[in-house]
């Protein structure tokens, strides 16, 4: 007699930004709402939020899940997460999964312990930021899910490979974050994660299984907690960045940024500060300053869009900091076709 089997589970593949605070952390300003529109039209199904504790409570926290659940559409699920600092902000580590809060500065061994007994995901974020590399205990690695080893905003435009160096001798899988705030960390970093399908007597049994927008929360746990990701940038694996020659020029194109980015804050050319709307003004040009007729050139090509975002609405440009952004849009353009690189994903390029 021929047994009857179930179904074989099916699964998909959905593409994930990590590590994106919103106006509920401190130092950030994007509504939850704004963060599932513009990241569902960069093509990401699920955005995994990760808010700095400090400031939030237990209670904040029940109504925080709430508010990710409102906030998710029929495209894009928000998914909630928190970033937990230690006690003078130095080792962060972003956790997600059916877990309580645990406080705004919890001792960094007993919260991963915590989190792996309670069925969590947690992440090293940015090692290099402030040296917290330094207070990297052994232990935590049987606790850690990944290691972030490409930060947007504290590595740049290049993965770290002292970061990578550390995940590598820890056994731990390598993380890419963009640790968005502004949209100067819109950047090609994603996570690939492979979701189990949910069935309808699942579904039935446990409504947080599936939401709204597709991709449910307790799948998208599910996948973290087992390790079921792949990192990728500009499409790509991440282990085709991290050697050979699109490392070396990721690195030198990194370098290159920074040291632009030093020249044109240096006092006397002052960054602006961002208005909640990052609504940047251009800076002050010296009238000295040399090649300013290229930089013109390079503007008056862009679209309307990315000139509001690369380059400057005054004719006084810097023109440094607008010849390398400029440049950098238009081959943003053409790589990935992006009419407006104004939500391209080299936004913020000199950030």
């Amino acid at each position: 007699m021929t047994g009857v089997h179930a179904p074989a589970a099916t699964t998909r593949m959905v593409r994930v930004a990590a590590h994106v605070h919103s106006e509920w952390s401190d130092d950030a300003s994007w509504p939850l709402s704004r963060i599932a529109a513009t990241f569902g039209r960069l093509g990401y199904s699920v955005i995994l939020m990760s808010e700095h504790s400090r400031g939030f409570s237990s209670a904040k926290w029940g109504e925080y899940i709430d508010a990710c659940k409102m906030a998710s559409n029929g495209r894009v699920t928000l998914v909630p997460g928190i970033e937990y600092g230690d006690s003078d902000d130095v080792v962060h580590i972003p956790v997600w999964g059916r877990v309580p809060f645990f406080g705004e500065a919890p001792h960094i061994g007993a919260l991963l312990a915590d989190v792996t007994q309670g069925g969590g995901t947690a992440v090293w974020a940015h090692p290099w930021r402030r040296d917290a590399w330094r207070r990297f205990d052994p232990d935590w690695s049987q606790y850690l899910s990944g290691v972030e080893v490409w930060n947007r905003k504290y590595d740049g435009i290049a993965p770290n490979p002292n970061s990578f160096e550390i995940s590598r001798r820890g056994g731990t899988p390598a993380f890419v974050a963009l640790d968005f705030h502004t949209r100067r960390q819109l950047f090609p970093l994603s996570l690939t994660l492979r979701l189990d399908s949910v069935s309808e007597r699942q579904a039935r049994a446990d409504p947080r299984t599936v939401d709204e927008a597709g991709a449910g929360v307790d799948q998208v746990y599910s996948a973290l907690s087992t390790g079921s990701f792949s990192p990728r940038a500009f499409g790509l694996p991440l282990e085709r960045l991290t050697a050979g020659p699109l490392a070396g020029a990721l690195r030198g194109l990194e370098r290159t940024r920074r040291i632009v980015a030093h020249i044109v804050h240096l006092p006397g050319n002052p960054r602006p500060e961002p208005s909640r709307q990052e609504d940047y003004e251009c800076k002050r040009a010296d009238q000295s300053t040399p090649g300013r007729a290229v930089a013109a050139r390079l503007l008056a090509v862009m679209p309307r869009g990315a000139r509001r975002r690369y380059g400057c609405r005054s004719k006084k440009a810097d023109t440094m900091n607008a010849a390398m952004i400029a440049s950098t849009a238009i081959a943003a353009m053409v790589r990935f076709g992006y009419p407006d690189c104004a939500t391209g994903p080299l936004g913020g390029a000199m950030g």
